[in-house]
């Protein structure tokens, strides 16, 4: 049985509530004895917001003042770093998008909540995603490079790119860039969606991109299935360890703005379809709780996703970057997440990503663009290194979720 306090947390973090979901939520509010630790969590797990929505509903009389006063400053905390987000995301796509006519999709974040008819600036964003055509990737570093941004090469030491040199490499083995603007805002430039798996086609994401209009201007995000799929398999990739991802799927699929035969025959495709069920059942779970209880779990994958989820709320980033470690690859928490026949594919492109180049051995041993090729025969025994060094010691783990959370990946 989930205790009251953080089914409160599961059961608040989405945008709206029919009328026996507030009546459970009431007996909910009459059996939490620990305050202090619902507010906490609903600050560091993002939910902070959707929390005080639904508590507003019951005032002070079951709820204690001091902990509605508590997530009224977190509230107002959210809106300033929603709009400080949004000023990020224009300046960045009209100095370094639109101006090259990059093929590009905004992920996640402000994207995902005007897509979908959400408030963005109900949603916790820490960083900026945005998908670019392979092509032009190199061409939007530079832009940014020049144009003042500070071009991350690696969050562990924390250490920016300087010269020409450091540029090539970002420019050639990095997944994606990390770029920090005049207003501290960190944007994540991709130049594939996955990791490691390669479960999506990037050019074929950037071809069925949609727009959308934000604040007078227009921006292209992925097309409404895809975009689902993504963050389903997004969100489980990092143990759906912040509340607000919950609200997102809840968002998505009561818009009406996903055709379900669209969304079956894109997780199909993408061999994602047990990865989307199992989140669809997720959400049901949250939304049905007022009529099932507490003592009802779902099963299978979706159980899997939930406990990942309650285990989270317990830490931070350093919990959940301990927890990844038992993941079956870099992007999955367990194979029953993929379809059958896409195992062979994502076994092999998890087995090139291992010989990758990392930031690290160029950070240890600088080589020029000519010898980049030398640290292809380094990394596997890089890897064999870290292996064993994570096996023995866990502060190897919490000093990257340190470093991480300082400039505020997720």
């Amino acid at each position: 049985m989930i205790e009251p306090e953080a089914m409160l947390l599961l059961a608040t973090a989405k945008v709206s509530f029919r009328k026996s979901e507030l009546d459970y939520l009431a007996t909910l509010i009459e059996r939490v004895s620990d305050w202090d630790y619902v507010v906490d969590t609903a600050d560091r797990k993002f939910s902070a917001s959707y929390l005080h929505r639904a508590l507003s509903n019951f005032g002070n009389e079951i709820v204690p003042s001091g902990a509605l006063e508590r997530l009224g400053k977190s509230c107002n905390y959210t809106r300033v770093r929603a709009m400080k987000v949004a000023s990020a995301q224009i300046a960045f796509h009209k100095t370094c998008i639109a101006p090259l006519n990059v093929s590009h999709a905004y992920i996640k974040g402000i994207a995902l909540s005007t897509q979908f008819g959400g408030q963005y600036s109900d949603r916790l964003c820490r960083d900026i995603d945005v998908l670019v055509d392979e092509d032009q990737f190199e061409e939007v570093v530079l832009t940014a490079f020049k144009s003042g941004y500070k071009v991350l090469i690696s969050p562990d030491p924390l250490v920016f790119a300087t010269s020409d040199n450091d540029l090539k490499f970002i420019a050639k083995f990095p997944t994606y860039a990390g770029l920090i603007g005049p207003e501290g805002v960190l944007i994540e430039v991709h130049r594939r969606l996955d990791k490691s798996s390669l479960i999506f086609n990037n050019r074929e994401a950037l071809s069925s991109a949609k727009s959308i209009d934000f604040a007078g201007f227009t921006f292209n995000t992925l097309d409404e299935p895809l975009h689902f799929a993504y963050v389903c398999y997004h969100h489980s990739r990092h143990m759906w360890s912040r509340l607000h991802w919950l609200a997102d799927i809840n968002l998505m699929l009561g818009s009406n703005r996903i055709c379900k035969t669209d969304l079956i025959d894109t997780a199909n495709a993408l061999g994602l379809l047990p990865t989307v069920e199992a989140s669809i059942t997720l959400n049901e779970f949250v939304n049905d709780a007022a009529t099932a209880g507490e003592k009802y779990r779902p099963q299978g994958l979706a159980n899997d996703f939930l406990s990942a989820c309650l285990t989270n709320l317990a830490g931070d980033l350093a919990l959940e970057f301990e927890l990844r470690r038992e993941l079956y690859s870099h992007d999955l928490m367990t194979k029953s997440q993929v379809s059958r026949n896409k195992l062979k594919s994502i076994a092999l492109a998890n087995w090139k990503d291992k010989l990758r180049p990392v930031p690290s051995q160029y950070l240890r041993n600088p080589l020029p663009a000519q010898l980049f090729w030398l640290y292809r025969i380094e990394r596997p025994f890089l890897n064999l290194g870290q292996k064993v060094a994570k096996s023995m010691d866990k502060t190897v783990v919490e000093s990257e979720a340190e470093s991480r959370s300082k400039i505020g990946i997720d």
